[in-house]
């Protein structure tokens, strides 16, 4: 997964128009003429030249405009005939001065405005505005730009990419920087349902006798057999020091089990053996703070063989995978990145910290960033992968933080390993097959 932040999602395309100071105190409207690719402007019918060209991409035409909510009667809209954006907005001539752009004057109040040349986001706008203007019981219209963000991203099918209101983005945020309130297990998604792939050593989920495997069917009693991941991860989780009933299908068995939820802080990299001949490193996830952990652990090993432990690691932020590759491997190909438009070798760029023999665990339930990790060692011949073929998510999101604190998870790349190996529903083949279980155990007799 990688992260972009809200405010930096238009290209960075900076455009600045060029204005004459208009009479003092006239608010009257104005109108801006942009064209694609185009470095001249029309203002009041008056050509200007830009300091960049508007940009086209995918039916959206960048426009750098101040910022919406300080626009008062801003109206904007796509000329389809004539091939261009025409953005109407009162003048306000205390913002600028004459000979200069709206970057320099406006600076950080600037912000994009996206043009959409499709009659459908026009409808779709139109729908939501009617909605809370003339609904009849406006009250239950509070949430209607949600549920149509949410309607949007389910429209996709696609399993991986979700929208969350800023009341569920707190909970995955909270996640990805290794710490959260919750009974202490990982989820993945799988043919059958929502599974614990791991369980947090010392949580309340252990002590209660929750095992990785377990598959989960109710929470509080509401069945949530069909429910996605982050339903049940967002029941799971609550106030600190509230209880929670789980219940699960373990082979031909049903347990129920009463949890508290205690905030969980979790490293994501454990030193769980470390002698002078062998050491074993357990890695959990990838969160922002797992490269620093890695490196700190790695600091006390000094054994010429490591193993490094995938079993049940979910996946998680590309930026540290491809930080802890590099550790591993120096400053080699990492992964094939292919999003919509091209195809692109990442090189890890952290010097290596570790040079001895290492193997790499893997099973059913690595995937995604750990399938990465797996692959790219094992096409640049550094490890052998060891245990069973792993999950095959070969799909990467981008997390994109928005203004209002609500965060769009979106699929926008596949990846693949150095080589060119698919890995999206198929996975990563270890070099030596051993059931998972026993892989440790085999690996330690290993030179």
């Amino acid at each position: 997964m990688v992260r972009k932040n809200g405010n930096k999602l238009a290209f960075f395309l900076l455009l600045a128009v060029l204005l004459s100071v208009a009479p003092a105190l006239s608010y009257s409207n104005h109108t801006l003429e942009l064209f694609p690719n185009s470095s001249t402007a029309i203002f009041d019918g008056k050509s200007y030249k830009l300091t960049a060209s508007p940009v086209l991409v995918q039916g959206r035409l960048l426009v750098p405009v101040r910022d919406i909510s300080e626009l008062i009667g801003v109206d904007v809209r796509w000329d389809n005939q004539a091939r261009k954006a025409i953005v109407t907005f009162p003048y306000v001539p205390d913002l600028v001065s004459e000979n200069q752009t709206l970057r320099d004057n406006l600076q950080d109040s600037l912000s994009y405005l996206q043009v959409l040349d499709n009659p459908e986001m026009q409808a779709l706008v139109t729908t939501i505005k009617t909605i809370k203007e003339e609904y009849l019981y406006p009250e239950k219209t509070s949430t209607v730009v949600y549920a149509a963000a949410k309607g949007a991203v389910n429209s996709l099918q696609d399993p991986y990419s979700s929208f969350y209101d800023p009341s569920e983005a707190e909970q995955i945020l909270e996640a990805l920087q290794g710490a959260f309130v919750g009974i202490g297990v990982y989820l993945q998604e799988s043919a059958n349902g929502v599974v614990v792939v791991k369980v947090v050593p010392g949580s309340p989920a252990q002590k209660a006798g929750m095992q990785a495997g377990d598959l989960i069917i109710k929470v509080d009693d509401v069945d949530v057999s069909s429910a996605p991941l982050e339903v049940i991860s967002s029941l799971l989780k609550g106030e600190e020091g509230t209880y929670v009933k789980v219940t699960v299908k373990r082979a031909d068995k049903t347990l129920t089990f009463t949890i508290q939820r205690l905030r969980i802080v979790v490293p994501t990299v454990s030193l769980i053996m470390n002698t002078t001949t062998v050491a074993v490193l357990q890695i959990d996830q990838f969160t922002e703070t797992t490269p620093s952990e890695f490196r700190q652990v790695m600091g006390s090993v000094k054994a010429p063989k490591l193993v490094i432990d995938l079993r049940g690691n979910p996946g998680g932020l590309v930026e540290s995978l491809v930080d802890v590759a590099g550790m591993l491997m120096g400053t080699k190909p990492v992964f094939l990145y292919r999003d919509n438009e091209q195809t692109t070798v990442i090189d890890a760029e952290t010097p290596q910290i570790y040079t001895g023999r290492l193997y790499v665990l893997v099973d059913k339930y690595s995937a995604s960033a750990a399938e990465m990790l797996a692959g790219a060692l094992q096409d640049n011949k550094r490890a052998t992968i060891v245990g069973e073929r792993t999950f095959g998510k070969g799909v990467g999101q981008t997390l994109f933080d928005l203004e209002d604190g609500s965060l769009l998870y979106l699929t926008t790349f596949e990846f693949r390993t150095p080589n060119g190996k698919v890995i999206n529903n198929y996975g990563i083949d270890p070099d030596i097959k051993v059931d998972p279980a026993t892989a440790l155990e085999y690996v330690l007799r290993l030179p």
